[in-house]
């Protein structure tokens, strides 16, 4: 059927009225109520648990702010259980009403004042805000299609949003069961207020979540509502209700235009965001701000500001919900939106800059002056700021990147970089086409007597081939607008507007358009622009022919290279996969040493980045124990000889490694030197195997030799030596072999340690009370020896995280080093505190004795690598080597820290840091 068919009436059932007359029936009923049958008694109020607060008055008693406990015989606590008493109910003009006033509950009385017409019009205006939202909610209903779940939902929200206004008007008077109506509205509106943005613009969720999403609001709301209708539920609830539906709809809302979404869905998101903060931004800066800041606003400015600017939202979404079924309406409702919205913003801020001049211009001639240069300024400001505005409202509306006045000076800026078909292409549909709100349009280029598409936009593959075939007809009145085809429609009735395209004289393609918003038609201003264009896009267009040739041909030319260069690359690309997976390091030099290549194991083994070893030479790594050896190294390099050899090399962190270097000189078909080809591995765990094999033989067996010793002389002594002191030699025998099983259960804790079997179990532990343990079960160890043992611990530490048996063994084996390194008479203190450990708070634990120390050089290699972790020590740790490796390994795997100073004839200190458990 054509578009000029006759359309079914808008209304086709005349049950659609009875929803918009039952809503305004009771919009009459309850202003009615209001205005002439609710009692008058000269204040205004609003309810709160506490009471009525005070917040207008004309009573000389009563002032804003004060409380209200008691208004005749109605109190304020009788008051929220029975929600429909009216304060001053049978209270007509000229009666007395004894009123009490919070916190003494001070009576005073009150003379109900007369009614009179402009209290009327003050009631009348507070509830006029149900008609923007009854008429939208009615324009929905009998005018917008299609009739679907959006169309209920949406007519269902607005005249929710009109019940509400009215009930919540009166609610604090409840009259006519007002305060009853206005839980249930709030409680509704919750659940199709977050219905409604789940479905609108388009659905968020899949229908059968948002069915059981639905059901469970409505569940919720239904059940709610009837606990508020049987005065359950407390007052402040209510507001909960509310805070639940505007927060959810707008989180769904900024969820819906932060997501990657369809650009129609986001455009009608953003406008309908827009619309919230145009309704309900002034009434904020208006309204609430002056009253928080006391600033020296007119008391009726706010208000009448915030009721002008309500009404936008529903018809904000009304347009953004339903603006591609509006037709030619869209483009006028578009306009209407724009002009509200700026007379609603723009005026206001003007009525500001005069209010706030008068405060501070005493002087009526200033004053004056004042008025007439804010308005001169208004006036003049007024036309460009509309222009600006009405912009700014097209690209919300319709996503425009550029102002129409700016797409020739934009294209033609662009055009020179648009080389290529798909950045002309992008610069035509993203830059141009959108900024002209074009939607469908098709490019054909002819070449060599037919016609080839250059792209489409909006049409479908039929619309296309018959387009094409009706080119010459198309040609034969070009750059008209071009009337629907009202009585043959057919798949070329979408194009209304044929542009050609000439370059030298020669009509070298034609360029169609079609549907554009908002009514698809094309005035001769927007012609003359398009033809303006499609004049440059022509010779650009041919350009990009010659240049796609000369690609092609250099294609071809680079094809041809391609092939030649593919098994070179391939053998290169092979190599430097081999070189670089390699495990050892690989290295090629200069002859002159200069370093030109390395692959990654070498950058890991020496620790540098790859840029600060090229151009350089090994002796950035050389150290002065191997100087020798470079030495060696470098004479065999300089005759071009190959080397092979140990070196100590020094890594990026300072520290020594033990490698193995051999250098192979490089020659092409024995021609002059190129270099030489170096290879690297790390024989530092060699090296350190072969120490820890002497220091296991030579510690071990000194570590157990004296045991093993006084052992055998003890058992010598108990074949031989009198019966009465075999009790002591017996004694003796044991503590040797204690001895020797502490030494095993180190060697085994250590082998645990070392191979990450031994588990750690942490929780908090409080250290106070471990020291204290060990000190007491070995006080008497030390008395026996002489040695004094001090300890000095606070009453409070922090708990620690740790795992308690492993942490008391360290502090015993720190306690036996240094009881048993400590000569007689000497003294041991063990003392603990809080301090910091890398920006944590950590309890420290010192152990200090008056030993003898030992020099740095005497501490076996075999627990001195322990020390090459995290902790730090000035001096070498005395005593039994493998008790304090264990100790060092397990504040390690506690992250905490172990310092050892120690100085020959001084002494050595032990400081342990175990990081505090935090809150």
């Amino acid at each position: 059927m054509s578009r000029f068919t006759a359309r079914r009436p808008l209304v086709s059932n005349w049950q659609f009225l009875l929803p918009p007359f039952a809503v305004l029936l009771f919009y009459t009923y309850y202003a009615s109520a209001f205005i002439f049958f609710t009692p008058y008694p000269g204040i205004n109020f609003t309810f709160t648990p506490r009471g009525w607060i005070v917040t207008d008055s004309s009573q000389p008693a009563l002032e804003i702010g004060d409380t209200l406990v008691q208004i005749g015989d109605l109190q304020a606590t009788a008051l929220q259980r029975d929600r429909f008493s009216v304060p001053f109910d049978n209270n007509g003009p000229g009666d007395e009403v004894i009123v009490r006033v919070a916190p003494d509950g001070e009576p005073l009385t009150l003379i109900m004042p007369y009614l009179t017409l402009a209290d009327r019009l003050r009631r009348l205006l507070a509830i006029l805000w149900f008609f923007p939202f009854w008429i939208a909610g009615t324009v929905v209903l009998l005018f917008l299609q299609p009739r679907d779940q959006r169309w209920l939902l949406l007519g269902l929200f607005f005249y929710l949003i009109a019940v509400w206004f009215t009930a919540g008007s009166v609610a604090i008077w409840q009259i006519g069961g007002s305060r009853l109506v206005y839980g249930i509205s709030t409680w509704l509106f919750m659940a199709v207020a977050i219905h409604l943005h789940l479905v609108v613009p388009q659905n968020l969720l899949p229908r059968a979540r948002r069915t059981i999403l639905a059901g469970g609001l409505y569940t919720v709301a239904g059940f709610f509502a009837a606990f508020d209708a049987l005065q359950i539920l407390p007052l402040f609830t209510l507001l909960y209700a509310l805070l639940l539906a505007a927060g959810g709809s707008i989180a769904i809302l900024l969820y819906r235009f932060l997501r990657r979404i369809n650009a129609m869905e986001r455009i009608a998101t953003r406008l309908m965001l827009v619309g919230i903060g145009l309704a309900f931004i002034p009434g904020i800066i208006f309204v609430i701000l002056p009253s928080l800041f006391n600033m020296p606003l007119p008391s009726a400015v706010g208000p009448a500001i915030a009721y002008i600017a309500i009404p936008v939202l529903p018809f904000f979404y009304i347009y953004a919900i339903y603006k591609r079924h509006l037709g030619r309406l869209e483009l006028r409702i578009n306009r209407l939106l724009s002009r509200y919205s700026f007379a609603l913003l723009f005026p206001p801020v003007f009525l500001i800059f005069f209010w706030f001049g008068l405060q501070y211009i005493a002087s009526p001639s200033g004053r004056t002056i004042y008025l007439l240069a804010v308005a001169t300024i208004f006036v003049i400001a007024t036309p460009p700021l509309y222009a600006r505005f009405q912009r700014w409202i097209n690209r919300l509306a319709y996503g425009a990147a550029h102002d129409p006045e700016q797409i020739v000076r934009v294209f033609a800026s662009q055009i020179p970089s648009a080389m290529q078909r798909d950045k002309l292409l992008a610069l035509l549909q993203q830059e141009i086409l959108s900024s002209l709100l074009v939607r469908q349009s098709v490019l054909f280029i002819f070449e060599e007597g037919r016609s080839s598409l250059l792209y489409a936009q909006g049409v479908t593959p039929e619309q296309i081939e018959r387009s094409a075939d009706s080119l010459p007809q198309l040609l034969a009145q070009p750059a008209r607008y071009l009337l629907p085809l009202a009585y043959k429609p057919d798949a070329s009735d979408w194009i209304r507007l044929a542009i050609p395209l000439a370059a030298r004289g020669a009509v070298m393609g034609v360029w169609l358009f079609g549907r554009r918003d908002p009514d698809d038609f094309y005035p001769q201003d927007d012609i003359d622009l398009l033809q303006s264009l499609a004049n440059q896009i022509a010779p650009m267009v041919e350009n990009i022919g010659l240049y796609e040739s000369l690609q092609q041909q250099a294609d071809r030319l680079a094809d041809e290279v391609a092939e030649r260069t593919a098994e070179l690359r391939e053998e290169r690309d092979r190599t430097q996969a081999i070189l670089d997976s390699a495990g050892e390091g690989v290295f090629f030099m200069e002859p002159t040493g200069a370093i030109l290549y390395v692959n990654p194991a070498m950058t890991a083994l020496l620790g540098y980045a790859e840029t600060s070893l090229l151009s350089q030479t090994l002796d950035m790594v050389q150290t002065e124990e191997s100087k020798e050896k470079h030495a060696e190294m470098w004479t065999a390099v300089q005759q071009g000889q190959p080397w092979s050899g140990d070196l100590v090399l020094r890594r990026h962190d300072e520290k020594p490694i033990d490698i193995s270097l051999t250098l192979a000189p490089l020659t092409m078909d024995a021609g002059p030197l190129r270099g030489f080809v170096g290879v690297l591995s790390d024989i530092s765990k060699l090296k350190e195997i072969d120490r820890l094999k002497s220091n296991i033989i030579a510690n071990v067996s000194h570590e157990l030799k004296t045991p093993l010793t006084n052992i055998s002389m003890y058992l010598t002594l108990l074949k031989r030596g009198k019966p009465e002191k075999w009790d002591d030699y017996l004694s003796v025998l044991q503590r040797e072999a204690d001895r020797l099983n502490h030494l095993i259960q180190n060697l085994l804790d250590l082998s645990q340690l070392d191979t990450g079997s031994l588990l750690t179990y942490a929780g908090p532990i409080d250290v106070r009370g471990i020291l204290n343990e060990v000190c007491n079960s070995y006080q008497p160890r030390a008395q026996a020896k002489g040695i004094a043992l001090h300890v000095d611990i606070p009453p409070a530490l922090p708990l620690v995280i740790a795992d308690a048996d492993q942490i008391e063994q360290v502090f015993v084996n720190l306690v036996v080093n240094a009881i048993n390194y400590t000569s007689r008479d000497g003294q041991i203190r063990v003392s603990a505190g809080v301090g910091r450990l890398e920006e944590e708070t950590a309890v420290q634990i010192t152990i200090a004795d008056t030993g003898y120390g030992i020099a740095a050089d005497e501490l076996p290699h075999l627990f001195a690598r322990f020390f090459r972790g995290k902790s730090s020590h000035t001096s070498s740790v005395p005593g039994t080597g493998l008790g304090l490796a264990i100790c060092k390994e397990i504040i390690d795997r506690h992250r905490g820290r172990i310092e050892v100073e120690s100085q020959p004839g001084t002494g050595t200190t032990f400081t342990v840091w175990l990081r505090a458990k935090t809150e």
